[in-house]
């Protein structure tokens, strides 16, 4: 696997005409600060089309290396969006590939319906979607899908919150990507392609009582 040797020390933000100057420029800090910034967002985005965590971080590492490399940026208004598009056409190349060896992986026809979606504007109704969804899940399946991605803890971090190992926190959110994929299908996808992401709970929460 290849990896992005980066310590996360962001101590400054960046306006996005000072992004492209600074990946222009290939100034490290800036790098450093969309890698602290977009690398476990992006991570959760690719993993939800995958199944897969381990491939979702290499596909994630690689674009960031050729975002890195690249030399022109006439065309980037909105960096996110961006980093967004290069991840999800990475994964439908891979999900292409995995289509050969297994067409019966189900989430496969819905990450081709949503090979094209349009930029997403924030819905309030869908964020209630989505937590109505988390909420039903088993307790501690909730707390670290909760944890990791939606509160944008790292793996490790939550491993040491909730006390139990890595590759425990992997096996619940595996199991929480499972039930949302029956539930929600590719709304969860939409939902993590919001430019803003609140995600105040509905009012019937059970657990906001």
């Amino acid at each position: 696997m290849r990896k992005v040797e980066l310590i996360r020390t962001t101590v400054k933000t960046y306006s996005a005409e000072e992004i492209i100057a600074g990946l222009r420029e290939k100034d490290e800090k800036v790098f450093r600060f969309l890698f602290d910034t977009y690398f476990e967002p992006m991570v959760h985005f690719a993993e939800y089309m995958l199944a897969d965590h381990a491939e979702a971080e290499n596909i994630v590492q690689d674009c960031f290396l050729h975002l890195w490399e690249k030399k022109e940026f006439p065309d980037i208004s909105d960096i996110k969006s961006y980093l967004l598009t290069q991840v999800k056409n990475a994964c439908l190349n891979e999900l292409q590939r995995l289509q050969l060896e297994d067409k019966h992986k189900k989430w496969l026809a819905e990450a081709y319906m949503y090979a094209e979606l349009p930029n997403v504007e924030y819905d309030e109704e869908l964020v209630k979607k989505v937590w109505r969804a988390v909420d039903e899940l088993p307790e501690q399946t909730r707390a670290v899908f909760a944890a990791c991605v939606l509160d944008g803890k790292k793996y490790r971090e939550a491993a040491e919150e909730f006390g139990i190992s890595i590759h425990t926190v992997n096996t619940y959110i595996k199991r929480a990507y499972k039930a949302l994929r029956d539930k929600l299908g590719a709304s969860l996808l939409l939902f993590m392609m919001m430019p803003e992401r609140p995600v105040p709970k509905p009012a019937n929460d059970k657990n906001g009582k």
